[in-house]
């Protein structure tokens, strides 16, 4: 992606600007010192990484001790770091939410999932898994709970699909059958049956929306590789999805 001129510095809504493309810088790491470019925005990478690691794989935003600011979570080798922000763009002290058990983790997203107004966690291991954990309120979070997924996820998202005012898990599976993997939500923190959509090619990063206003969300892939391709779904009066459109990027 070109950068723009000027270069602005990073803040919080830049961060959630960024969206998707986050992982991309995180999974490309640039050696330390360096200078990177997203949504046109220049990112320093200072010496020392608060994160501990070059290998950060995912990024989110959210408000995870309550207190009404923004926090920073990143996903790093089997653990999610945690910083806590202090409302003028700045983090405190770094702490960390151990992974055990899992494969690699690759992707995450935050949502209150059991509906104690506390945001929780879902992440995807670059096997079959997906892990839920709850939070405490207070930036710490519970243990994981596993919920089995096709193999080789690559991401994942929280939105309620079921359009039943519940969070449900959309996860990305780009090996063998490529696949969308919808888990419905019960609204206390666990979820029913998968449904499976397929997509063609092999899906990379997912996002929802509601594309053309008929008030139910709809779902974009994008593409590894050099297929160079968005595909969307609209979803039907039915709680399925139409075949999907693809466009070429690049």
């Amino acid at each position: 992606m070109r950068p723009r001129s000027p270069m602005l510095p990073l803040s919080i809504p830049a961060i959630l600007a960024v969206g998707l493309f986050g992982a991309l810088l995180a999974a490309s790491p640039c050696p330390v010192g360096a200078q990177a470019y997203i949504a046109g925005l220049r990112v320093d990478l200072p010496l020392g990484s608060p994160f501990g690691t070059n290998d950060a794989r995912g990024v989110a935003v959210g408000d995870v001790n309550g207190d009404g600011m923004p926090d920073l979570l990143a996903l790093t080798p089997y653990k999610v770091t945690v910083l806590l922000g202090n409302g003028l763009g700045g983090f405190g002290s770094k702490s960390q939410v151990a992974l055990d058990g899992t494969t690699y983790p690759f992707a995450l997203a935050v949502g209150d999932l059991n509906g104690d107004g506390r945001l929780d966690l879902a992440v995807v291991d670059e096997l079959t898994a997906v892990s839920v954990l709850l939070g405490n309120g207070a930036g710490g979070f519970g243990p994981r709970t596993v919920i089995a997924t096709g193999s080789n996820t690559a991401d994942v998202t929280i939105a309620d699909m079921t359009g039943d005012g519940r969070p449900d898990l959309v996860v990305a599976v780009r090996g063998g059958l490529s696949l969308l993997e919808i888990f419905p939500g019960n609204g206390a923190g666990g979820f029913g049956a998968r449904q499976d959509i397929s997509v063609p090619g092999t899906p990379t990063y997912v996002a929802t929306g509601d594309l053309n206003g008929d008030g139910r969300l709809d779902v974009c892939v994008s593409h590894v590789d050099a297929e160079n391709k968005v595909s969307v779904l609209l979803a039907n009066a039915t709680g399925g999805y139409l075949p999907p459109v693809n466009y070429t990027t690049g």
